[in-house]
């Protein structure tokens, strides 16, 4: 039986990795934020290859001299210096051609200097063994071997270093909603969010008005990797109505997977490159160009690494890189739980927006939060099934919606504490003229608190979200909170003939209350007597 027996590998060699180094700077093009911080970490004996070390040299030279290093400039340079036939002419054009992403060159690098430096500390320690230096010679190289490993991975600043930067403003692309970076917006299938990404990209493209805020023109790339030209055409009819049609929106129905093997990455970065007046990118899904999941890997970790990819080139960019995803069919406390996948995805992120809207409903919310958000929280907005598109409510249109949306009970309990500011079930069952249904209305508020339409105040009594009512009226050192509101909130209370007679009817007076009045002031009956006192008497009901 014949075993295949595996070639050795050199230790602290790496070939593939300084092949991408030369790759993305062959591809850079000029680009200081590619080129720098690998001449920062790399020295032209840190590669392995004797030909990458020549190409290396004749890139640096180029860039030194203010050229934009490229294949054919590279060749030329070797070709002068004498060493293109020890490169070989097409090596340096398949460096380019196999490089996918220019940006990951720096991580990259990274890598060549560690191998780099394990390779000098194996020579250290040989010449040591065979006495060719002294141990001091030793522990000098050695020391200035940590030097440079310590000045690679050395990513500290000072709050006082800090705090003297002139540092860019935000790039907002939507104010106070989107800025420059990576924003997850999330929600249920068939609810109108590609509608929403359609309407932002034609804003942006035209320097229009999304959500009610007016944005900066720029160039969009539109990943539309669900739709066709026809719907794409169809949508952009009923979007723009009678506008003019913007000139600068791309579209894209098809794209390769953001992985090193697809290629995915690397294409939207020629297109930034090529287009540097973009100011938004938007995929429509995520699920058609997210990595594949690896067997028995850690899926938060392949989230936040596929995110963080995107991250990278909306920063590099400064443009927002928008990806539509969905939201899974749980429902969660916290709204933002319910975006499906790890929280690896929206760990990456710096905007988090789920949209919201009940089925064959018009109403809906676009629920915010980020780390550049000043006020995060809850839009109330609006989807016209007419015309497509997405609004936002006045808060007048918010209120009546509330009213609307509640139940017949739920409303006249509403009413009823916005009367009195702050009420306990029984007053505001009171107020609602209904004391009979004092046991279902107490349990509506109840359910009126969990889903937060009333709050508790932790003193038998609720109140609107958002309307803290006035504390009750102190009377006496001693008294009791809720005691006092129960005395001070009874002569505000009326009650409707009709249902103060009714409710009189099944009632039987006690003996010792037969002499006491009730006051009846233009058509209303206004209780004010210890018998309507012992009625709304809530010393047992917190």
């Amino acid at each position: 039986m014949s075993t295949t027996r595996k070639q050795p590998t050199l230790p602290h060699t790496n070939v593939e990795a300084e092949r991408a180094v030369l790759g993305a700077l062959l591809i850079a093009q000029g680009d200081h934020d590619i080129t720098d911080p690998v001449f920062a970490l790399l020295v032209e004996n840190d590669f392995y290859e004797e030909r990458h070390r020549l190409v290396f040299r004749a890139v640096k030279a180029l860039c030194d001299g203010g050229e934009a290093a490229d294949p054919i400039l590279a060749d030329d340079w070797l070709m002068h210096s004498g060493d293109l036939a020890t490169v070989k002419q097409t090596y340096t054009h398949e460096l380019a051609n196999t490089c996918v992403n220019a940006y990951q060159g720096a991580s990259y690098a990274n890598d060549v200097l560690a191998n780099s430096i394990g390779r000098q500390k194996i020579a250290i320690a040989n010449d040591l063994f065979c006495e060719t230096i002294s141990d001091t010679e030793a522990i000098a190289q050695l020391e200035a071997l940590g030097r440079r490993q310590d000045a690679a991975s050395a990513r500290t600043f000072t709050l006082d270093a800090l705090m003297q930067e002139d540092l860019p403003a935000l790039k907002e692309i939507v104010p106070a909603l989107i800025s420059a970076g990576l924003t997850l917006l999330a929600s249920k299938i068939k609810i109108g969010k590609s509608w929403l990404a359609f309407a932002l990209a034609i804003a942006l493209a035209s320097g229009g008005v999304v959500l009610g805020k007016r944005v900066e023109q720029g160039e969009v790339l539109y990943l539309a990797l669900e739709d066709g030209k026809r719907r794409l055409q169809t949508r952009a009819r009923l979007l723009l109505g009678n506008e003019p049609v913007p000139t600068g929106l791309t579209f894209a129905t098809q794209w390769e997977r953001f992985t090193l093997k697809e290629g995915g990455l690397a294409h939207l970065e020629r297109w930034l490159r090529a287009h540097p007046n973009a100011r938004a990118v938007i995929v429509d899904v995520w699920a058609k160009v997210s990595p594949p999941r690896t067997r028995g890997g850690d899926a938060y970790a392949e989230d936040y690494q596929a995110m963080s990819a995107l991250k990278a080139i909306a920063d590099r960019f400064g443009v927002a890189l928008v990806v539509i995803h969905h939201t899974r069919k749980a429902a969660a406390e916290d709204v933002f739980d319910e975006i499906n996948g790890t929280t690896g995805l929206g760990g990456a992120a710096d905007t988090l927006l789920v949209l919201q809207r009940p089925r064959n409903e018009e109403r809906g919310a676009l629920h915010v939060t980020g780390r550049d958000i000043e006020v995060e929280g809850k839009f109330d907005l609006r989807f016209d099934k007419a015309t497509c598109v997405w609004s936002p409510m006045t808060p007048e249109e918010v209120q009546q919606a509330d009213e609307d949306a509640l139940g017949e009970t739920r409303r006249k309990i509403l009413l009823a504490v916005r009367a009195l500011g702050r009420g306990t079930p029984k007053v505001i069952a009171l107020k609602m003229g209904e004391p009979d249904r004092y046991n279902t209305i107490k349990n509506v508020i109840l359910l009126m608190e969990h889903a937060r339409q009333l709050v508790s105040n932790h003193d038998g009594t609720y109140s609107e979200p958002g309307r803290a009512p006035d504390p009750p009226p102190e009377e006496g050192p001693h008294a009791h909170t809720n005691d006092v509101y129960k005395q001070h909130s009874l002569p505000s209370l009326i009650v409707s003939d009709a249902d103060t007679s009714d409710y009189q009817t099944t009632q039987t007076m006690p003996s010792h209350h037969k002499n006491t009045s009730t006051q009846q002031e233009n058509g209303y009956l206004v209780p004010r007597d210890a018998y309507y006192a012992s009625l709304l008497d809530v010393s047992d009901d917190r």
